[in-house]
């Protein structure tokens, strides 16, 4: 018995090694959930974020609440929509307060929230479900409460796209089936690589990661769009992980808003 303890140890350690080599699953295709299962909250940044003053919450009817950031009157910036999709099981608040007064400079932002109540590791979040037809239809009934209820002439159709993580899916799923509505997109740590292809109709992409995340997926999805004809740029969030904008976040957002819609 004592003879046969090295071996069993070692076989031990062979079997360890061997499942801790196991290839990762590939990414999922695009219509699929994504990767990323739960992401940073803004306001888990060791400096918290100050809450922005002048986000309203608006009631939509037959939906949930919209949070909303009234565009400043610059250049007919109350006349752009800027919807935003939240990562999955997060606080869409979290990110307005994080850089909504530099966004807001060009439009009005409207954050929706998911239609799925399914975090427990967050309770009181909730995620995209996989009803991209009816995600639109929601956007517009948003869109249309918060011009009759703030009294705004909206332009039409569509709208600036940021999505964040999973709404990062969600917004390339949009900008797909509904080739040329939405055709400026702004996708920070999405899990999914931005292609072409499917996006044929999209006129500018912005793509942002953290500098403490993975950025390959962003990296090799610029070079691939601009490859396929769409003009691309990427942003570096510094000190930022996944789910967080980091110190600069408001500036970087607005850097990339701005390139989405053409502005010198």
């Amino acid at each position: 018995m004592a003879r046969s303890l090295p071996r069993f140890l070692c076989l031990s350690v062979l079997v360890l090694a061997a499942a801790g080599c196991k290839k990762p699953h590939p990414a999922p295709p695009l219509a699929e959930e994504p990767r990323a299962v739960v992401t940073t909250h803004a306001a888990d940044l060791s400096l918290p974020r100050p809450r922005v003053d002048r986000v309203e919450s608006v009631d939509v009817p037959g939906d949930r609440p919209v949070l909303v950031v009234l565009g400043a009157d610059v250049d007919g910036g109350k006349g752009r929509v800027i919807v935003h999709l939240h990562g999955r099981c997060l606080d869409p608040r979290s990110d307005l307060d994080a850089w909504s007064t530099r966004v807001s400079e060009h439009g009005t932002v409207l954050a929706l929230a998911g239609d799925v109540d399914d975090c427990p590791e967050a309770p009181g979040m909730s995620r995209w479900g996989q009803d991209i037809a009816a995600l639109d239809r929601r956007i517009g009934a948003a869109i249309e409460a918060v011009a009759a209820q703030k009294h705004v002439a909206f332009d039409a159709p569509g709208a600036v796209l940021v999505g964040e993580s999973m709404g990062a899916t969600r917004a390339m799923q949009l900008a797909h089936r509904y080739a040329g509505k939405y055709s400026q997109l702004i996708l920070i740590g999405a899990p999914d690589q931005p292609v072409a292809n499917d996006l044929i109709e999209v006129k500018r992409i912005a793509l942002l990661a953290g500098a403490r995340e993975d950025q390959s997926t962003m990296r090799v999805g610029e070079s691939a769009l601009a490859a396929g004809g769409i003009a691309t740029r990427f942003w570096e969030l510094p000190e930022a992980a996944h789910g967080e904008f980091g110190p600069e976040g408001a500036d970087r957002m607005g850097d990339a808003l701005r390139f989405v819609l053409g502005a010198k």
